[in-house]
């Protein structure tokens, strides 16, 4: 089983990851390996999809509304506390599109608010792509994890029959199309459910180093092999369906499982895993508002400054909810509303 370490592991490897990625894209050019650090995408989608699968397992169906609405519920709450955050770094940087933004109609920043804009068609200040796709899977997964439990490894072909055939697609700017990602949630399910991980052997001792230079090489040959299996149009480097990117993720997944020790730069990434989420939904206004107007085009330079900075206000978001018992007084509180443990 993946652990709760292997998952920070994980989440602090591939928010860095992700910041750098970014800002190397902040001018708009593409550099295809770090461009393809958009792998991370699919690690996220893999580590909520195996989460969601080991606390919907302890639930009967007639709680699934229940487990839906308090995921949600956290999913929006700590988002709309970084929202804060950058709405007051936009009110510095760019006041007058702020002001311009919510002097508009009320149910566009509504929507944006609840990261539906992608959804509607309306304009969207603080909705990302990501988000507003995780939202939909929360509130489909009840529904995928009972199909994947029912038809076990047989349920990638409708995943498979849905990409082929299904011709009403959700399509997200900058993240192409729903359908694209579907596998690698399924894939997840599977992995919690059948203990995939567990035939993995830890490897230790004297052959651990070896085995993450070996890991290492084999992840920049993936990353050279996606570049090259993935075709460029302009700016958008999507596909309608991406196998390649699945099995890449799983390989990183795999490798992090067994190689992960208890070492400095092991207990770094899990510290910095902590704060992922938060330097996920703030880390973005940086590269899109603060560096376009100071005209930063050096993405070395930005990359640093995001992510010091997105770190920074990730620090002092989570250390002010520890003083206040925020987290736990959350989930205390939504247990206590729902009635429910999950």
């Amino acid at each position: 089983m993946i652990t709760k370490r292997d998952t920070l592991f994980l989440k602090g490897l591939s928010i860095l990851l992700l910041v750098f990625h970014h800002n190397w894209l902040m001018d708009g050019a593409i550099y295809p390996i770090k461009a393809n650090l958009r792998i991370v995408v699919w690690i996220f989608l893999f580590i909520s999809a195996y989460g969601l699968s080991s606390q919907i397992e302890k639930l009967s169906p007639k709680h699934y509304f229940k487990f839906v609405l308090k995921r949600l519920a956290l999913l929006y709450i700590p988002l709309w506390i970084c929202n804060i955050v950058i709405l007051i770094i936009n009110l510095c940087v760019a006041p007058v599109s702020v002001v311009e933004y919510y002097s508009g109609p009320i149910y566009i920043w509504i929507l944006d608010l609840f990261n539906l804009s992608f959804y509607f068609g309306t304009p969207a200040f603080v909705s990302g792509w990501y988000i507003s796709m995780l939202l939909l899977i929360i509130v489909l997964f009840p529904g995928i994890y009972f199909v994947v439990t029912k038809l076990k490894w047989f349920s990638v072909i409708p995943v498979l029959l849905i990409v082929w055939f299904f011709k009403w697609k959700i399509y997200y700017t900058y993240g192409g199309y729903l359908d694209e990602y579907l596998m690698i949630v399924v894939i997840g399910i599977l992995f919690y459910k059948y203990k995939v991980f567990s035939k993995f052997p830890k490897i230790s001792g004297i052959w651990r180093w070896p085995a993450i230079a070996g890991a290492a090489v084999i992840f920049f040959v993936l990353l050279c092999l996606r570049n090259e299996y993935i075709p460029y149009v302009s700016e958008n480097i999507y596909l309608r369906f991406d196998p390649f990117s699945t099995v890449f993720a799983i390989f990183v997944i795999a490798a992090v499982y067994m190689l992960r020790s208890d070492d400095k730069a092991s207990l770094l990434f899990e510290k910095l895993g902590t704060y992922s989420a938060d330097i996920f939904y703030i880390h973005s206004v940086f590269y899109n508002v603060v560096f376009p107007k100071a005209g930063l085009t050096d993405p070395y330079l930005a990359f640093i400054i995001c992510f010091s900075a997105s770190l920074l206000i990730s620090v002092l978001i989570e250390k002010g909810k520890d003083l206040i018992g925020f987290n736990k007084k959350l989930r205390s509180g939504l247990d206590r509303l729902l009635k429910t443990g999950a």
